[in-house]
């Protein structure tokens, strides 16, 4: 199924933020919006931009030689995603620098970061299914949604698998979510779409939108029934579409589930 976003009934471009990285647009969701004539134009009000952060240190142990070693201030790279589990742990994923390979860490409740991957190409969306047993991860330099077994207990992954490899031409898979049956939506940066799977890998729908790099999705509202669908490129929308760096929600009446918290004590 091919869904257009301009198209759908139950659709609006919230804001409408100059943004690189759809934090950006995030942090624009609490602006008051208003909805202008029938074709459900915002007017819109520019966000604070957050300056990249290119460096993060923490504290912590990391995980080296099978033990744990104490490193007072660990450095660890540019943080790009973090995702928390059902227990209030947090993945941290991280981007390659010239000297370090990107990884994904695993930050337990009293600040003990442990890598769990290694040489990554660039950490992006992550999410668990309704049960809790297996979690997805992206690579977005490798164009792949991995899966994993996951065990709730220990935060241990096992038996990496393929989840979805995406053509070169329908561009790079960043951010994710799982709705309430479990079905996987991932956002297509450079790929004007949003595109939901069904939990064996097929595919079951995409929706287009008219700007191109499309970052993240997430669900919302009291019903969990809205969308909110990041967007970038807004400082180039020659290229990237005159709606680029919008904030989009929608409404298909396909229900999500609330973002786990973190519980971290550092």
């Amino acid at each position: 199924m091919v869904l257009d976003a301009a198209q759908l009934r139950d659709v609006e471009a919230v804001h409408d933020l100059a943004c690189q990285h759809h934090r950006d647009a995030v942090a624009g969701v609490g602006h008051q919006r208003q909805v202008v004539g029938d074709e459900q134009e915002a007017a819109l009000r520019p966000s604070a931009r957050q300056d990249q952060v290119d460096e993060v240190r923490l504290h912590g142990r990391v995980e080296a030689g099978g033990g744990l070693v104490r490193d007072d201030e660990l450095r660890v790279g540019h943080q790009h995603t973090g995702q928390a589990d059902a227990a209030g742990r947090v993945f941290c994923g991280t981007m390659p620098s010239p000297d370090r390979p990107g990884k994904l860490y695993m930050l337990d409740h009293d600040g003990h970061l442990t890598p769990l991957l290694e040489d990554i190409g660039c950490s992006n969306g992550m999410g668990f299914t309704p049960d809790g047993g297996h979690m997805y991860y992206t690579d977005s330099h490798a164009r792949t949604l991995y899966r994993f077994d996951y065990d709730r207990h220990t935060s241990k992954l096992a038996n990496q698998q393929i989840f979805i490899k995406t053509p070169d031409d329908e561009g790079v898979p960043d951010g994710m979510t799982v709705d309430a049956e479990g079905y996987i939506w991932t956002a297509k940066w450079d790929g004007y779409m949003l595109v939901r799977y069904a939990p064996d890998g097929t595919e079951e729908r995409r929706i287009k939108f008219p700007t191109r790099k499309v970052s993240c999705v997430t669900f919302g509202g009291e019903e969990y029934t809205d969308m909110y669908v990041t967007t970038a490129g807004g400082n180039n929308k020659v290229e990237n579409g005159a709606q680029a760096g919008s904030l989009f929600r929608l409404n298909l009446g396909i229900r999500g589930v609330p973002e786990f918290r973190s519980r971290i004590l550092i």
